[in-house]
């Protein structure tokens, strides 16, 4: 029974076998045909011209040296000295170091007096204590006595009892000023809570 082509209102079979398509043929090779070229000419540059012709330069004239020197005539060199002697010294020896007091700089300050060194650690003590109540309890007055205690400090090697009393004065300031702050944050408390208790 031959295929017949399916009828428009007819669906193909989804289980018939497929026909086997075309063994693939390749085109037929071929080579362009370009022609021959034509031939090349082969450049004609001529004979070349012969080298100029130079006139050789004289030979230099022989140096005269004369005849060598003889060689100096060598001695044999001297004997070595004998095992356990000591060896020749060449000049003077250095002389040997002093150990007495070593020599003394320009600029060497003494040392501080017991009382100017109380007086300068209280001064640091001070300007370090002024200048963290400074930067964490927001305490602005807290400068007085920082720029004191660093007064303090400098005047310790010169001036002990002005030292002493720069601290002092460092150390009453930073009082002073840190009771302003607390008294400062109590006022802001009392109206903030007073305000509220009035309010409600």
């Amino acid at each position: 029974m031959s295929e017949q082509p399916p009828r428009p209102d007819e669906s193909p079979d989804p289980y018939a076998s497929p026909s086997a398509p075309p063994a693939y043929e390749p085109p037929p090779a071929t080579t362009p045909d370009y022609g021959t070229p034509p031939p090349v000419p082969a450049p004609d540059y001529g004979t070349p011209p012969g080298p100029p012709a130079y006139s050789a330069p004289p030979p230099p004239p022989a140096p005269d040296y004369g005849t060598p020197p003889a060689p100096p005539a060598y001695s044999a060199p001297p004997p070595p000295p004998a095992y356990g002697t000591p060896a020749p010294s060449y000049g003077t020896p250095a002389p040997a170091p002093s150990y007495g007091a070593a020599p003394v700089a320009y600029d060497v300050k003494p040392p501080l007096s017991p009382e100017a060194q109380k007086a300068r650690s209280n001064s640091i003590i001070w300007t370090i204590v002024n200048g963290v109540s400074l930067l964490f309890c927001t305490n602005l007055l807290g400068i007085i006595g920082l720029v004191l205690g660093i007064m303090g400090i400098t005047r310790a090697s010169t001036d002990a009892e002005g030292a002493r009393k720069f601290a002092k004065n460092s150390m009453i300031a930073f009082i002073v000023t840190f009771g302003l702050v607390v008294l400062f944050w109590i006022g802001i408390f009392a109206l903030g809570l007073g305000s509220s208790l009035t309010g409600s």
